[in-house]
Protein backbone atom coordinates (compact mmCIF):
# COMPACT_ATOMS: atom_id res chain seq x y z
CA UNK A 1 0.00 0.00 0.00
CA UNK A 2 2.89 2.20 0.32
CA UNK A 3 3.94 2.20 -3.59
CA UNK A 4 3.41 6.09 -3.21
CA UNK A 5 4.22 7.50 0.27
CA UNK A 6 7.18 9.25 -1.04
CA UNK A 7 4.91 12.37 -1.73
CA UNK A 8 2.02 11.92 0.68
CA UNK A 9 0.35 14.68 1.67
CA UNK A 10 0.08 15.48 5.59
CA UNK A 11 -3.00 16.85 7.05
CA UNK A 12 -4.04 17.91 10.89
CA UNK A 13 -6.19 14.78 11.91
CA UNK A 14 -6.39 11.72 13.66
CA UNK A 15 -4.67 13.20 16.77
CA UNK A 16 -1.47 14.24 15.90
CA UNK A 17 0.28 17.85 16.38
CA UNK A 18 1.36 20.33 13.66
CA UNK A 19 4.76 21.67 13.09
CA UNK A 20 6.40 24.07 11.52
CA UNK A 21 6.99 22.45 7.58
CA UNK A 22 9.22 25.07 6.56
CA UNK A 23 11.64 23.28 3.73
CA UNK A 24 14.28 21.67 5.28
CA UNK A 25 15.61 18.32 6.48
CA UNK A 26 15.78 16.25 9.62
CA UNK A 27 17.31 13.00 10.75
CA UNK A 28 14.51 11.17 11.92
CA UNK A 29 13.78 7.57 13.39
CA UNK A 30 10.54 7.00 10.63
CA UNK A 31 8.21 4.09 11.59
CA UNK A 32 5.95 2.32 8.87
CA UNK A 33 3.04 0.45 10.54
CA UNK A 34 0.20 -1.59 8.34
CA UNK A 35 -2.45 -3.48 8.89
CA UNK A 36 -2.33 -7.48 8.34
CA UNK A 37 -4.92 -8.56 6.14
CA UNK A 38 -6.76 -5.81 5.82
CA UNK A 39 -8.14 -6.16 2.43
CA UNK A 40 -9.75 -9.40 3.41
CA UNK A 41 -10.65 -8.29 6.93
CA UNK A 42 -12.86 -5.07 5.01
CA UNK A 43 -13.97 -7.94 2.82
CA UNK A 44 -15.95 -9.97 4.89
CA UNK A 45 -17.46 -7.04 7.73
CA UNK A 46 -16.60 -4.44 6.09
CA UNK A 47 -18.54 -2.13 9.29
CA UNK A 48 -16.61 -4.26 11.96
CA UNK A 49 -13.59 -4.11 10.14
CA UNK A 50 -13.47 0.16 10.39
CA UNK A 51 -14.74 0.47 14.00
CA UNK A 52 -11.63 -1.74 14.44
CA UNK A 53 -9.18 0.21 12.46
CA UNK A 54 -10.77 3.04 14.17
CA UNK A 55 -10.16 1.70 18.02
CA UNK A 56 -6.85 1.10 17.06
CA UNK A 57 -6.30 4.92 15.96
CA UNK A 58 -7.98 6.42 18.81
CA UNK A 59 -7.20 4.28 21.66
CA UNK A 60 -3.55 2.61 21.12
CA UNK A 61 -1.95 4.22 17.88
CA UNK A 62 -2.62 7.47 18.42
CA UNK A 63 -2.02 7.62 22.69
CA UNK A 64 1.22 5.52 22.62
CA UNK A 65 2.67 7.62 19.77
CA UNK A 66 1.90 11.03 21.86
CA UNK A 67 3.24 9.55 24.52
CA UNK A 68 6.28 8.31 23.63
CA UNK A 69 6.85 12.13 21.94
CA UNK A 70 6.38 10.88 17.85
CA UNK A 71 4.48 12.45 15.32
CA UNK A 72 2.63 11.00 12.82
CA UNK A 73 3.00 12.39 9.61
CA UNK A 74 0.33 10.12 7.60
CA UNK A 75 -2.59 7.93 8.08
CA UNK A 76 -3.10 6.32 4.44
CA UNK A 77 -6.71 3.90 5.38
CA UNK A 78 -5.05 0.43 6.70
CA UNK A 79 -1.43 2.22 7.66
CA UNK A 80 0.56 5.10 9.32
CA UNK A 81 3.82 6.41 9.14
CA UNK A 82 5.49 8.39 12.50
CA UNK A 83 8.37 10.29 12.52
CA UNK A 84 10.26 10.07 15.99
CA UNK A 85 13.25 12.79 17.23
CA UNK A 86 14.67 9.61 20.01
CA UNK A 87 15.83 6.39 18.81
CA UNK A 88 14.80 4.88 22.26
CA UNK A 89 10.94 7.03 21.86
CA UNK A 90 10.34 5.13 18.44
CA UNK A 91 11.13 1.93 19.46
CA UNK A 92 9.73 1.68 22.26
CA UNK A 93 6.54 2.87 21.00
CA UNK A 94 6.32 0.13 18.34
CA UNK A 95 7.16 -2.37 20.82
CA UNK A 96 4.70 -1.04 23.45
CA UNK A 97 2.11 -0.99 20.41
CA UNK A 98 3.01 -4.69 19.37
CA UNK A 99 2.71 -5.76 22.51
CA UNK A 100 -0.43 -4.26 23.15
CA UNK A 101 -2.50 -5.71 19.92
CA UNK A 102 -0.67 -9.26 20.23
CA UNK A 103 -4.42 -10.40 21.99
CA UNK A 104 -6.23 -8.16 19.71
CA UNK A 105 -9.18 -10.33 18.16
CA UNK A 106 -9.41 -9.06 14.91
CA UNK A 107 -6.04 -6.48 14.39
CA UNK A 108 -2.32 -7.18 13.78
CA UNK A 109 0.15 -4.51 12.49
CA UNK A 110 3.53 -5.25 10.69
CA UNK A 111 6.32 -2.76 11.53
CA UNK A 112 8.76 -1.31 9.65
CA UNK A 113 11.96 1.30 10.78
CA UNK A 114 14.97 2.90 9.18
CA UNK A 115 17.39 6.06 10.74
CA UNK A 116 16.80 8.05 8.05
CA UNK A 117 16.56 12.22 6.74
CA UNK A 118 13.15 13.42 5.93
CA UNK A 119 12.94 16.26 3.37
CA UNK A 120 9.48 18.35 4.12
CA UNK A 121 7.97 21.59 2.67
CA UNK A 122 4.63 23.25 3.48
CA UNK A 123 2.35 20.29 2.12
CA UNK A 124 4.78 17.24 1.37
CA UNK A 125 7.33 15.27 3.08
CA UNK A 126 10.15 12.68 1.13
CA UNK A 127 12.81 10.99 1.57
CA UNK A 128 14.22 7.63 0.40
CA UNK A 129 14.28 6.68 4.20
CA UNK A 130 10.12 6.43 4.10
CA UNK A 131 10.35 3.99 1.03
CA UNK A 132 13.01 1.58 2.94
CA UNK A 133 10.80 1.62 6.27
CA UNK A 134 7.92 1.01 4.41
CA UNK A 135 9.96 -2.00 2.38
CA UNK A 136 11.08 -3.52 5.77
CA UNK A 137 7.27 -3.48 7.19
CA UNK A 138 7.00 -5.57 4.44
CA UNK A 139 9.38 -7.96 6.16
CA UNK A 140 8.27 -8.08 9.08
CA UNK A 141 6.35 -10.80 10.91
CA UNK A 142 2.63 -10.30 11.59
CA UNK A 143 2.65 -8.74 15.35
CA UNK A 144 6.43 -8.15 14.73
CA UNK A 145 9.27 -5.55 13.59
CA UNK A 146 11.69 -5.27 11.09
CA UNK A 147 14.45 -2.87 11.06
CA UNK A 148 17.52 -1.39 9.39
CA UNK A 149 20.79 -2.55 10.38
CA UNK A 150 21.38 1.64 10.07
CA UNK A 151 18.73 1.78 12.92
CA UNK A 152 20.11 -0.99 14.87
CA UNK A 153 23.70 0.52 15.00
CA UNK A 154 22.36 2.46 16.96
CA UNK A 155 20.93 0.22 19.43
CA UNK A 156 22.56 -0.10 23.39
CA UNK A 157 21.93 -2.86 26.01
CA UNK A 158 18.61 -4.42 26.46
CA UNK A 159 16.86 -3.05 23.71
CA UNK A 160 19.65 -4.32 21.33
CA UNK A 161 18.84 -7.34 22.62
CA UNK A 162 15.56 -7.89 21.84
CA UNK A 163 16.24 -8.04 18.16
CA UNK A 164 17.13 -10.32 16.13
CA UNK A 165 19.09 -10.69 12.63
CA UNK A 166 16.52 -11.17 10.01
CA UNK A 167 20.08 -11.68 7.46
CA UNK A 168 20.05 -9.70 4.29
CA UNK A 169 17.11 -8.77 2.21
CA UNK A 170 15.94 -7.84 -0.99
CA UNK A 171 13.71 -5.49 -1.04
CA UNK A 172 12.13 -3.88 -4.14
CA UNK A 173 13.20 -1.37 -5.30
CA UNK A 174 16.02 -0.75 -3.35
CA UNK A 175 19.62 -1.24 -4.60
CA UNK A 176 21.56 -3.81 -3.10
CA UNK A 177 20.76 -6.16 0.27
CA UNK A 178 19.63 -4.75 2.91
CA UNK A 179 20.59 -6.13 6.41
CA UNK A 180 17.35 -6.67 8.45
CA UNK A 181 16.53 -6.88 12.68
CA UNK A 182 13.41 -8.38 13.65
CA UNK A 183 11.71 -8.14 16.94
CA UNK A 184 8.11 -10.29 17.77
CA UNK A 185 6.73 -10.55 21.20
CA UNK A 186 7.62 -14.56 21.77
CA UNK A 187 11.06 -13.22 21.44
CA UNK A 188 12.17 -14.19 25.38
CA UNK A 189 10.35 -17.42 24.92
CA UNK A 190 11.80 -18.26 21.27
CA UNK A 191 13.27 -22.04 21.11
CA UNK A 192 17.00 -22.03 20.40
CA UNK A 193 16.02 -23.63 17.09
CA UNK A 194 14.18 -20.64 15.80
CA UNK A 195 17.49 -18.21 15.55
CA UNK A 196 18.67 -17.41 12.01
CA UNK A 197 21.89 -18.18 11.18
CA UNK A 198 24.89 -16.49 11.77
CA UNK A 199 27.85 -17.24 9.61
CA UNK A 200 31.41 -16.14 10.48
CA UNK A 201 33.44 -15.79 7.57
CA UNK A 202 37.55 -16.13 8.59
CA UNK A 203 40.45 -15.47 6.74
CA UNK A 204 41.77 -17.71 3.99
CA UNK A 205 44.90 -19.21 4.61
CA UNK A 206 47.11 -19.60 2.03
CA UNK A 207 50.59 -21.48 0.72
CA UNK A 208 52.59 -20.73 -0.88
CA UNK A 209 53.40 -17.63 1.20
CA UNK A 210 54.02 -15.24 -1.64
CA UNK A 211 52.05 -11.96 -3.11
CA UNK A 212 50.08 -13.41 -6.29
CA UNK A 213 49.28 -16.30 -3.46
CA UNK A 214 48.08 -13.60 -0.65
CA UNK A 215 46.46 -11.61 -3.34
CA UNK A 216 44.19 -14.60 -4.40
CA UNK A 217 43.20 -15.27 -1.01
CA UNK A 218 42.15 -11.91 -0.65
CA UNK A 219 40.19 -11.66 -3.51
CA UNK A 220 38.03 -14.71 -3.20
CA UNK A 221 37.58 -13.95 0.32
CA UNK A 222 35.91 -10.60 -0.77
CA UNK A 223 33.72 -11.94 -3.31
CA UNK A 224 32.85 -14.67 -1.06
CA UNK A 225 31.75 -12.41 1.58
CA UNK A 226 29.79 -10.04 -1.31
CA UNK A 227 27.85 -13.51 -2.42
CA UNK A 228 26.65 -15.37 0.76
CA UNK A 229 25.39 -11.76 2.08
CA UNK A 230 22.98 -11.72 -0.79
CA UNK A 231 20.98 -14.68 0.88
CA UNK A 232 17.95 -13.56 2.44
CA UNK A 233 17.25 -15.88 5.86
CA UNK A 234 21.31 -15.36 7.11
CA UNK A 235 23.59 -12.92 8.93
CA UNK A 236 27.02 -12.99 7.44
CA UNK A 237 29.32 -11.82 9.81
CA UNK A 238 33.16 -10.24 8.62
CA UNK A 239 35.70 -11.59 11.34
CA UNK A 240 38.17 -9.19 11.09
CA UNK A 241 35.68 -6.12 11.10
CA UNK A 242 32.98 -7.18 13.38
CA UNK A 243 32.65 -9.71 16.27
CA UNK A 244 29.59 -11.44 16.97
CA UNK A 245 28.59 -13.44 20.72
CA UNK A 246 26.19 -16.38 19.42
CA UNK A 247 27.69 -17.11 15.80
CA UNK A 248 25.93 -20.34 14.27
CA UNK A 249 29.01 -21.44 12.03
CA UNK A 250 32.45 -20.53 11.11
CA UNK A 251 32.98 -20.18 7.54
CA UNK A 252 37.10 -21.41 7.16
CA UNK A 253 39.53 -21.85 3.69
CA UNK A 254 42.63 -22.60 2.88
CA UNK A 255 43.92 -21.85 -1.17
CA UNK A 256 46.79 -23.43 -2.62
CA UNK A 257 48.34 -22.84 -5.90
CA UNK A 258 51.14 -24.56 -7.77
CA UNK A 259 51.93 -25.71 -11.11
CA UNK A 260 49.25 -24.17 -12.68
CA UNK A 261 46.33 -24.84 -10.45
CA UNK A 262 44.70 -23.70 -7.51
CA UNK A 263 43.06 -25.38 -4.53
CA UNK A 264 40.35 -23.68 -2.58
CA UNK A 265 39.01 -25.86 0.71
CA UNK A 266 36.13 -24.41 2.29
CA UNK A 267 35.02 -25.88 6.06
CA UNK A 268 31.32 -24.49 7.55
CA UNK A 269 32.43 -25.32 10.77
CA UNK A 270 29.35 -26.03 13.75
CA UNK A 271 30.29 -23.36 16.47
CA UNK A 272 28.70 -24.81 19.53
CA UNK A 273 31.13 -28.32 18.70
CA UNK A 274 33.63 -27.57 16.41
CA UNK A 275 32.51 -30.40 14.19
CA UNK A 276 32.39 -29.39 10.44
CA UNK A 277 28.82 -29.27 8.80
CA UNK A 278 29.85 -29.05 5.48
CA UNK A 279 33.53 -29.29 3.85
CA UNK A 280 34.33 -29.61 0.28
CA UNK A 281 36.96 -28.23 -2.23
CA UNK A 282 37.27 -26.56 -5.30
CA UNK A 283 40.08 -27.17 -7.84
CA UNK A 284 40.64 -25.17 -11.33
CA UNK A 285 43.71 -23.58 -13.40
CA UNK A 286 45.37 -20.39 -12.60
CA UNK A 287 45.72 -19.27 -16.36
CA UNK A 288 42.73 -17.29 -15.79
CA UNK A 289 42.60 -16.64 -12.07
CA UNK A 290 39.63 -14.60 -12.58
CA UNK A 291 37.42 -17.63 -14.26
CA UNK A 292 38.37 -19.34 -11.39
CA UNK A 293 37.55 -17.15 -8.67
CA UNK A 294 33.80 -16.89 -10.18
CA UNK A 295 33.49 -20.31 -10.78
CA UNK A 296 34.30 -21.59 -7.73
CA UNK A 297 32.89 -18.44 -5.16
CA UNK A 298 29.77 -19.21 -7.36
CA UNK A 299 29.87 -23.20 -6.30
CA UNK A 300 30.69 -22.16 -2.67
CA UNK A 301 27.40 -19.86 -2.53
CA UNK A 302 25.47 -22.77 -3.92
CA UNK A 303 26.45 -25.52 -1.88
CA UNK A 304 26.16 -23.76 1.27
CA UNK A 305 23.04 -22.14 0.29
CA UNK A 306 21.48 -25.73 -0.48
CA UNK A 307 23.19 -27.07 3.18
CA UNK A 308 21.36 -23.95 5.03
CA UNK A 309 17.96 -23.73 3.22
CA UNK A 310 17.67 -27.37 5.57
CA UNK A 311 18.58 -25.24 8.54
CA UNK A 312 15.76 -22.86 7.77
CA UNK A 313 13.51 -25.75 6.88
CA UNK A 314 14.26 -27.16 10.93
CA UNK A 315 14.55 -23.45 12.16
CA UNK A 316 10.67 -22.44 10.85
CA UNK A 317 9.11 -26.10 11.69
CA UNK A 318 7.34 -25.39 14.13
CA UNK A 319 6.45 -21.89 13.94
CA UNK A 320 2.83 -21.02 13.53
CA UNK A 321 1.72 -19.95 10.49
CA UNK A 322 0.05 -16.39 11.44
CA UNK A 323 3.59 -15.94 13.32
CA UNK A 324 5.66 -15.87 9.90
CA UNK A 325 7.16 -13.84 7.85
CA UNK A 326 7.94 -13.79 4.36
CA UNK A 327 11.45 -15.19 4.73
CA UNK A 328 9.85 -17.57 7.27
CA UNK A 329 7.20 -18.93 4.71
CA UNK A 330 9.98 -19.30 1.95
CA UNK A 331 12.03 -21.19 3.77
CA UNK A 332 9.27 -23.49 4.68
CA UNK A 333 8.14 -24.01 0.99
CA UNK A 334 11.50 -24.80 -0.13
CA UNK A 335 12.07 -27.35 2.17
CA UNK A 336 8.72 -28.67 1.42
CA UNK A 337 9.79 -29.50 -2.44
CA UNK A 338 13.10 -31.58 -1.29
CA UNK A 339 10.21 -34.66 -0.51
CA UNK A 340 8.56 -34.06 -4.55
CA UNK A 341 5.54 -35.65 -3.07
CA UNK A 342 2.44 -33.85 -4.38
CA UNK A 343 -0.08 -33.75 -1.13
CA UNK A 344 3.44 -31.91 0.72
CA UNK A 345 3.13 -29.50 -2.06
CA UNK A 346 -0.60 -28.78 -2.06
CA UNK A 347 -0.04 -28.44 1.76
CA UNK A 348 2.49 -25.71 1.25
CA UNK A 349 0.06 -23.52 -0.90
CA UNK A 350 -1.02 -22.37 1.86
CA UNK A 351 2.06 -20.72 3.02
CA UNK A 352 2.48 -19.37 -0.85
CA UNK A 353 -1.24 -17.88 -0.43
CA UNK A 354 -0.38 -16.45 3.13
CA UNK A 355 3.42 -14.86 1.42
CA UNK A 356 1.16 -13.50 -1.58
CA UNK A 357 -1.49 -11.89 1.66
CA UNK A 358 1.25 -10.63 3.07
CA UNK A 359 3.92 -9.26 0.44
CA UNK A 360 1.92 -9.46 -2.97
CA UNK A 361 4.69 -7.37 -4.77
CA UNK A 362 7.60 -9.23 -3.03
CA UNK A 363 9.57 -10.62 -6.15
CA UNK A 364 11.11 -14.18 -4.16
CA UNK A 365 7.14 -14.70 -3.53
CA UNK A 366 6.05 -14.14 -7.05
CA UNK A 367 8.92 -15.83 -8.58
CA UNK A 368 8.46 -19.02 -5.65
CA UNK A 369 4.37 -18.91 -6.57
CA UNK A 370 5.14 -18.85 -10.23
CA UNK A 371 7.24 -22.06 -10.38
CA UNK A 372 4.59 -23.98 -8.08
CA UNK A 373 1.53 -23.47 -10.39
CA UNK A 374 4.29 -25.00 -13.37
CA UNK A 375 5.07 -27.78 -11.04
CA UNK A 376 1.41 -28.29 -10.21
CA UNK A 377 0.07 -28.71 -13.85
CA UNK A 378 3.16 -30.66 -15.18
CA UNK A 379 3.33 -33.05 -12.74
CA UNK A 380 -0.52 -33.64 -13.29
CA UNK A 381 0.17 -33.73 -17.08
CA UNK A 382 -2.04 -31.05 -17.68
CA UNK A 383 -1.62 -28.16 -19.93
CA UNK A 384 -1.40 -24.19 -18.60
CA UNK A 385 -3.89 -22.18 -20.19
CA UNK A 386 -3.04 -18.82 -22.43
CA UNK A 387 -4.47 -16.67 -19.46
CA UNK A 388 -2.78 -18.43 -16.53
CA UNK A 389 0.70 -18.14 -18.73
CA UNK A 390 0.23 -14.39 -19.29
CA UNK A 391 -0.49 -14.74 -15.66
CA UNK A 392 2.51 -16.11 -14.71
CA UNK A 393 4.58 -14.01 -17.06
CA UNK A 394 3.56 -10.84 -15.45
CA UNK A 395 4.18 -11.94 -11.84
CA UNK A 396 7.57 -12.53 -12.70
CA UNK A 397 8.17 -9.76 -15.03
CA UNK A 398 7.29 -7.81 -11.93
CA UNK A 399 9.83 -9.95 -9.96
CA UNK A 400 13.14 -9.21 -12.10
CA UNK A 401 12.29 -5.17 -12.39
CA UNK A 402 13.25 -5.41 -8.03
CA UNK A 403 15.56 -8.74 -8.98
CA UNK A 404 17.14 -7.96 -12.42
CA UNK A 405 20.24 -10.38 -11.95
CA UNK A 406 18.28 -13.05 -10.24
CA UNK A 407 19.47 -16.76 -12.20
CA UNK A 408 16.07 -17.87 -10.07
CA UNK A 409 13.48 -15.54 -11.85
CA UNK A 410 15.00 -16.25 -15.06
CA UNK A 411 14.56 -20.13 -14.91
CA UNK A 412 11.14 -19.47 -13.88
CA UNK A 413 10.33 -17.49 -16.55
CA UNK A 414 11.94 -19.70 -19.17
CA UNK A 415 9.60 -22.40 -17.66
CA UNK A 416 6.91 -19.78 -18.56
CA UNK A 417 7.49 -19.59 -22.04
CA UNK A 418 8.13 -23.08 -22.31
CA UNK A 419 5.18 -24.87 -20.87
CA UNK A 420 2.93 -21.85 -21.25
CA UNK A 421 3.21 -20.23 -23.93
CA UNK A 422 5.43 -23.40 -25.91
CA UNK A 423 8.40 -19.81 -27.05
CA UNK A 424 11.09 -22.37 -27.02
CA UNK A 425 13.31 -19.51 -28.18
CA UNK A 426 12.24 -17.50 -25.61
CA UNK A 427 12.52 -20.15 -23.12
CA UNK A 428 15.82 -21.35 -24.11
CA UNK A 429 17.08 -17.39 -24.43
CA UNK A 430 15.98 -16.99 -20.62
CA UNK A 431 17.81 -20.35 -19.46
CA UNK A 432 20.77 -19.25 -20.52
CA UNK A 433 20.80 -16.11 -19.25
CA UNK A 434 20.22 -17.39 -16.04
CA UNK A 435 23.43 -19.55 -16.65
CA UNK A 436 25.47 -16.79 -17.21
CA UNK A 437 24.54 -15.26 -14.27
CA UNK A 438 25.38 -18.38 -12.13
CA UNK A 439 27.42 -20.62 -14.62
CA UNK A 440 26.52 -23.78 -12.11
CA UNK A 441 23.48 -23.09 -11.43
CA UNK A 442 21.66 -26.79 -11.28
CA UNK A 443 18.08 -25.84 -11.56
CA UNK A 444 19.12 -24.04 -14.45
CA UNK A 445 20.46 -26.60 -16.33
CA UNK A 446 17.13 -28.86 -15.44
CA UNK A 447 15.20 -25.98 -17.24
CA UNK A 448 17.59 -25.70 -19.89
CA UNK A 449 17.55 -29.64 -21.01
CA UNK A 450 13.76 -29.59 -20.35
CA UNK A 451 13.62 -26.95 -23.24
CA UNK A 452 16.29 -28.87 -25.49
CA UNK A 453 13.92 -31.92 -25.31
CA UNK A 454 11.78 -29.67 -26.69
CA UNK A 455 13.23 -28.97 -29.58
CA UNK A 456 14.02 -32.87 -30.01
CA UNK A 457 17.96 -32.06 -29.26
CA UNK A 458 18.48 -35.11 -27.72
CA UNK A 459 21.92 -35.10 -27.20
CA UNK A 460 22.41 -31.30 -26.63
CA UNK A 461 19.99 -32.15 -23.17
CA UNK A 462 22.26 -35.18 -22.27
CA UNK A 463 25.72 -32.66 -22.30
CA UNK A 464 23.06 -30.16 -20.15
CA UNK A 465 22.57 -32.68 -17.76
CA UNK A 466 26.09 -34.30 -17.28
CA UNK A 467 27.13 -30.56 -16.63
CA UNK A 468 24.45 -30.48 -13.97
CA UNK A 469 25.82 -33.55 -12.01
CA UNK A 470 27.96 -32.54 -9.09
CA UNK A 471 27.68 -28.79 -10.21
CA UNK A 472 26.26 -28.44 -6.80
CA UNK A 473 24.85 -30.22 -3.68
CA UNK A 474 21.34 -29.63 -4.41
CA UNK A 475 20.89 -33.56 -4.12
CA UNK A 476 17.17 -32.58 -3.39
CA UNK A 477 16.33 -32.06 -7.69
CA UNK A 478 18.62 -34.87 -8.33
CA UNK A 479 15.54 -37.43 -8.96
CA UNK A 480 14.40 -34.98 -11.55
CA UNK A 481 17.92 -34.91 -13.11
CA UNK A 482 17.55 -38.55 -13.32
CA UNK A 483 13.91 -38.68 -14.61
CA UNK A 484 14.79 -36.13 -17.35
CA UNK A 485 17.88 -38.32 -18.62
CA UNK A 486 15.48 -41.21 -18.76
CA UNK A 487 13.71 -39.09 -21.42
CA UNK A 488 16.56 -38.38 -23.32
CA UNK A 489 17.47 -41.81 -23.16
CA UNK A 490 14.88 -43.13 -23.88
CA UNK A 491 14.08 -41.08 -27.18
CA UNK A 492 17.37 -41.62 -28.23
CA UNK A 493 16.85 -45.32 -28.15
CA UNK A 494 19.51 -45.99 -25.35
CA UNK A 495 16.58 -48.19 -23.43
CA UNK A 496 19.90 -49.97 -21.47
CA UNK A 497 21.14 -46.05 -20.28
CA UNK A 498 17.15 -45.31 -19.65
CA UNK A 499 16.60 -48.27 -17.18
CA UNK A 500 20.00 -46.74 -15.59
CA UNK A 501 19.18 -43.89 -14.88
CA UNK A 502 15.57 -44.68 -13.60
CA UNK A 503 16.75 -47.02 -11.10
CA UNK A 504 19.24 -44.59 -9.61
CA UNK A 505 16.10 -42.47 -9.69
CA UNK A 506 14.33 -44.97 -7.72
CA UNK A 507 16.60 -45.63 -5.26
CA UNK A 508 16.15 -41.79 -4.19
CA UNK A 509 12.18 -41.95 -4.42
CA UNK A 510 11.24 -45.93 -4.06
CA UNK A 511 7.86 -44.74 -3.48
CA UNK A 512 6.89 -43.15 -7.01
CA UNK A 513 4.74 -45.46 -8.93
CA UNK A 514 5.96 -43.42 -12.42
CA UNK A 515 9.67 -44.66 -12.08
CA UNK A 516 8.54 -48.30 -12.15
CA UNK A 517 6.21 -47.83 -14.93
CA UNK A 518 8.28 -46.19 -17.08
CA UNK A 519 11.54 -48.64 -15.92
CA UNK A 520 8.32 -51.54 -16.93
CA UNK A 521 8.00 -49.95 -20.32
CA UNK A 522 12.01 -49.79 -20.79
CA UNK A 523 13.06 -53.22 -20.00
CA UNK A 524 10.41 -54.47 -22.44
CA UNK A 525 11.91 -52.80 -24.94
CA UNK A 526 14.71 -54.78 -23.54
CA UNK A 527 13.59 -58.00 -23.90
CA UNK A 528 13.11 -58.58 -20.45
CA UNK A 529 9.75 -59.60 -19.42
CA UNK A 530 9.64 -60.92 -16.16
CA UNK A 531 11.53 -57.63 -14.77
CA UNK A 532 9.17 -55.65 -16.43
CA UNK A 533 6.46 -57.66 -14.58
CA UNK A 534 7.88 -57.23 -11.77
CA UNK A 535 8.61 -53.37 -12.19
CA UNK A 536 4.64 -53.12 -13.25
CA UNK A 537 3.80 -54.87 -9.82
CA UNK A 538 5.04 -52.59 -7.78
CA UNK A 539 3.84 -49.50 -9.85
CA UNK A 540 0.06 -50.92 -9.34
CA UNK A 541 1.03 -51.14 -5.79
CA UNK A 542 1.29 -47.76 -5.27
CA UNK A 543 -1.27 -45.01 -5.64
CA UNK A 544 -1.04 -42.94 -8.82
CA UNK A 545 -0.68 -39.54 -7.72
CA UNK A 546 1.03 -36.63 -9.69
CA UNK A 547 5.28 -36.28 -8.32
CA UNK A 548 6.63 -32.98 -8.55
CA UNK A 549 9.85 -34.11 -9.97
CA UNK A 550 8.43 -36.42 -12.59
CA UNK A 551 7.27 -33.47 -15.31
CA UNK A 552 5.70 -34.41 -18.51
CA UNK A 553 7.88 -33.13 -20.86
CA UNK A 554 7.25 -31.67 -24.15
CA UNK A 555 8.06 -34.70 -26.76
CA UNK A 556 6.20 -35.30 -30.22
CA UNK A 557 3.53 -37.04 -31.41
CA UNK A 558 5.34 -40.02 -31.27
CA UNK A 559 5.98 -40.36 -28.01
CA UNK A 560 2.06 -39.81 -27.27
CA UNK A 561 1.47 -43.55 -26.30
CA UNK A 562 5.12 -43.30 -23.61
CA UNK A 563 3.55 -40.12 -22.44
CA UNK A 564 -0.03 -41.71 -21.96
CA UNK A 565 1.07 -44.41 -19.72
CA UNK A 566 3.03 -42.23 -17.46
CA UNK A 567 0.17 -39.96 -16.56
CA UNK A 568 -1.03 -39.70 -12.86
CA UNK A 569 -4.80 -40.77 -12.41
CA UNK A 570 -6.80 -37.61 -13.09
CA UNK A 571 -8.99 -35.76 -10.14
CA UNK A 572 -5.80 -34.46 -8.59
Amino acid sequence: MFVQIIAACVGDKSGHFKRDRSMGSRLAVIIVADIVGYSGMMARDEAAGIAAVREINDTKLVPICNRHAGEILKRLGDGWILAFGSITMALDCATELQAELAKHPMIKLRIGGHLGEITEDEDEFYGAGINLAARLEAEAPPGGIMISQDLFRQLTGSLAAEFESAGSLELKNIPGPIEGFYWSPKKKVTPEEDKRPVIVVEKIEFGPNDEDTKSAALELRDQLLMNLSKRTGIRVVDALTAMTLNPSYYLRGRLRMAAGQARLNVTLVLSETGEPAFSQNYQGATADIFAFFDQTITQVNADIRNHLNNFDAERVKHVPIEEMGISDLLARVASTGQSGKYQEWMEARKYFDRALELSPDHPMVLGMSSMGEILFARAKFQDIGQETADQLENDVNRALVSMPKSDYLFAVRGMCFLFGKRDIESAKRDCLHALKLNPTYYFGRLILSMVEMAEAKFNDALATLEQADGSATEMSYEPMRQVNLAFCLYCSGDYQGCANALETAIQLQPGFWTLHRFKAIVLRNLGNSDAANASDAVADALPKEPTMFFLKPLLGAEHAVLLEALAPTEGF
